[in-house]
């Protein structure tokens, strides 16, 4: 077994490198190895379809994983969200009353601020900004999930999905300042459950893998917030190049990491 990663290659925090790792299993970035039995599509941009080196992989009858995740901007991801979950994270800034986020529709870069609406039409932030890879972002308007589970602290949920299935959950707790910029304050908090009963309903279960399956994250991870107020449980981001962040604050990280590689094995490789 070779797996194929392509057209980027694996990152040295990259969760799919440690799995491959792991399990002891070869991977390469040259896409004419006749030895490839899996590929992943393994690209930082968005809204790109598969190149034509990858399209040749996949004559060959080589399976490739997140084929169609070519779109992970959060708008797109809100877009697919309301149509499976009936509910939206957007607002209509000229409309809604009281506080909300403003951030960007790309992923990564801790952009969101908190603002009060209604603001008048002039001043919605219509600007379009265009990466070095190309990509075309703007900024959206979304209502403000309060997580807060103590005065001054809040908890979020890391969903790795993994083919059809979510083998575990992963419970940040953080600061409140740490929202929209992590490490900024020194309570980070991350451990592991597999009581999904505690922390998601069956219903919402099934709506999370249906929005994997919608949005093409065969191998993915998203990020679930629970607001206080409805009940409600957002997906406010979807992550298909997870990198390995949360591992260094588990207590139980070998044994987790051991556990992941194993469905990850059975899930995307077999």
């Amino acid at each position: 077994m070779k797996v194929l990663v392509y057209p980027k290659s694996i990152g040295g925090g990259h969760k799919l490198g440690t799995y491959l790792q792991h399990l002891g299993v070869p991977w390469t970035n040259d896409w004419t190895d006749p030895d490839i039995t899996v590929a992943f599509h393994w690209d930082p941009r968005n809204s790109n379809e598969l190149s034509e080196e990858m399209l040749s992989v996949k004559e060959r009858g080589v399976r490739i994983i997140n084929e169609r995740c070519t779109n992970i901007k959060k708008d797109y991801l809100d877009e697919k969200f309301t149509e499976i979950f009936g509910y939206s994270l957007q607002i209509n800034p000229t409309e809604h009353y009281g506080t909300v986020v403003k951030k960007g529709t790309q992923n990564a870069i801790h952009s969101g601020r908190l603002i009060e609406c209604p603001i008048h039409p002039l001043r919605v932030d219509t600007k379009i900004t265009k990466s070095d890879k190309g990509d075309r972002y703007h900024k959206l308007y979304l209502r403000f999930i309060d997580t807060r589970f103590d005065l001054d602290k809040v908890r979020d949920i890391r969903i790795p999905i993994m083919g059809d299935t979510i083998p575990l959950l992963f419970i940040k707790e953080l600061g409140v300042l740490n929202t929209f910029h992590p490490f900024k304050e020194n309570y980070y908090k991350v451990y592991t459950s597999y009581d999904f009963r505690r922390w998601i309903t069956n219903d919402e279960e099934g709506k999370i893998l249906e929005l994997a399956r919608v949005m093409g994250g065969d191998f993915c991870e998203v990020d679930a917030l629970r607001d206080n107020s409805t009940g409600l449980l957002y997906i406010c981001d979807m992550n298909n190049r997870a990198t390995c962040s949360l591992f260094r604050h588990l207590g139980n990280k070998e044994e987790t990491i051991d556990y992941l590689s194993q469905v990850f094995k059975e899930k995307l490789l077999c």
